[in-house]
């Protein structure tokens, strides 16, 4: 991934649409980590969730961390991507969404 790109429920000024299970794989180039800045976040909270995984599958031992409600978090570093996004929405109660800005940048050995 060269320049950064935006990664959003596909809306638009709508709602996300009921039921929705959309799954983007996130990748870095070779000794890059990749950086996810929420820009914008409105989901039921608990229900209509952000499902991020280390890798390429949704493995319960790959589980970084679930995103939902209206708080944006914090700046998210996967190291040495690939990365799972992964919404999923129910048929009640949909909300405006969400905008992501991905990004990578060199990985830092510690």
């Amino acid at each position: 991934m060269a320049a950064p790109i935006m990664l959003s429920d596909g809306s638009g000024d709508d709602n996300y649409a009921i039921n929705s299970d959309c799954k983007w794989t996130l990748t870095a180039k070779p000794g890059h980590d990749l950086v996810l800045e929420f820009l914008e976040l409105d989901t039921e909270i608990n229900v209509d969730s952000i499902y991020l995984f280390r890798g390429e599958k949704a493995l319960q031992t790959k589980f970084l961390m679930r995103i939902s409600g209206s708080q944006l978090p914090p700046k998210i570093v996967v190291e040495d991507g690939p990365a799972l996004f992964w919404f999923t929405s129910d048929a009640q109660n949909q909300k405006s969404g969400f905008k992501v800005k991905v990004s990578s940048t060199p990985h830092l050995d510690k």
